[in-house]
Formats: structure tokens, C-alpha cells, sequence
């Protein structure tokens, strides 16, 4: 009888230890949702990491805008072709690129 009530108390405690196991994976908050909660925070903080260094960006950019009136004058000269008035232009053309107007070869 000692084996049979041996045995028995085995199988509960094992049953029971199964029984908490699962119950502390898969209940509210367990195990199982702890795992997921990492993994969204892992995925929040790179999110948050890029759009930290996105913000640097565009502060430094909004910074060189603010007070580098440098900038805005060559964006305005380079991508617009603005000039000051009463400011001359000249257009260098290097000689390679010209072509003989007689046809000549050199």
C-alpha cells in the first residue's frame, strides 16, 4: 500500500506542478505575456531610438536655417539660381566642352 500511496502523491505532485506551470505561462501576465511585453518594448525603444535620431537631424537642419543665413544664401543660389541685385554672373566654360565652329579636329 506504501507504493500505491507513494505513487499516487508522485502523480499529484507532478499533475499539480504541470497544473502552476501552465497556469503561470499562459495566465494573465504569466510568462507567455511577459515574453510579448519584451518584445514590444524591444521594438518601442528602436522605434524610439530612430525617431530620436531623426529629431537631431532636423534640429541641426532647423539650427543651420535659424541662424546660418550662409546656408539659406547657397540653397537659394545653388537649387533656385537666385542672384542679389546688382550682383554679376559670370559662366566659366572649359575649353573641351566647346567645339570648333569650323569642325576642325585637333
Amino acid at each position: 500500500m506504501k507504493s500505491n500511496r507513494g505513487s499516487a502523491a508522485l502523480g499529484m505532485s507532478i499533475l499539480f506542478f504541470g497544473i502552476m506551470a501552465s497556469a503561470a505561462y499562459y495566465k494573465d501576465n504569466g510568462l507567455y505575456d511577459v515574453g510579448r511585453l519584451r518584445e514590444e518594448i524591444g521594438a518601442i525603444q528602436l522605434q524610439n531610438l530612430r525617431l530620436t535620431q531623426e529629431n537631431v537631424r532636423m534640429r541641426h537642419e532647423l539650427d543651420n536655417l535659424k541662424f546660418g543665413d550662409f546656408i539659406v544664401e547657397s540653397i537659394a543660389r545653388e537649387d533656385l539660381g537666385l542672384v542679389k541685385p546688382n550682383e554679376v554672373v559670370y559662366e566659366f566654360i572649359y575649353a573641351k566642352t566647346l567645339q570648333d565652329p569650323l569642325g576642325h579636329k585637333e
